[in-house]
């Protein structure tokens, strides 16, 4: 999967969403850091740039950013770390996550932006729909 990833970068082809997991996490964060070097401009990167951790952030903000036009560059780059809604586990929320805004984004997402989600897990769960979406629209 990551090399696939790392493959599509060095031609230049980047896409607009990308659903990173595994255990892996090496394999993780070096991916992370080819898709940054490749779409944020070091000069930029504090404005264009944005790490949410969904343990701690709510998703609409993450959202929101993403939507935001970049400041003086030519696309932005928002992480999206521990996104465990789409797991099958069950875990104490602090935030409430709406996932279906999150389902509209992959379906149409902003040119302008790559939005990553970045899932340190074994596997998601194939029977959430935004799982699907996922596997319909994003770079697996």
């Amino acid at each position: 999967m990551v090399f696939d990833v790392w493959k599509s970068l060095k031609k230049g082809d980047v896409h607009p969403v990308y659903c990173l997991y595994g255990k892996e996490t090496y394999l993780l964060q070096e991916t992370v850091s080819r898709i940054r070097q490749t779409v944020v401009d070091q000069e930029t990167k504090d404005f264009n740039l944005s790490v949410f951790d969904l343990e701690e952030d709510p998703l609409d903000q993450a959202i929101a950013d993403a939507e935001t036009f970049p400041f003086m560059g030519e696309r932005r780059l928002v992480i999206v770390k521990n996104p465990y809604f789409l797991t099958g586990e069950k875990k104490k929320e602090k935030n409430e996550h709406n996932v279906s805004a999150l389902e509209t984004y992959i379906q149409s997402p902003a040119p302008y932006t790559v939005f990553v989600l970045l899932a340190p897990y074994e596997k998601l769960d194939e029977r959430k729909k935004l799982t699907k979406a996922l596997k319909k629209h994003a770079f697996m």
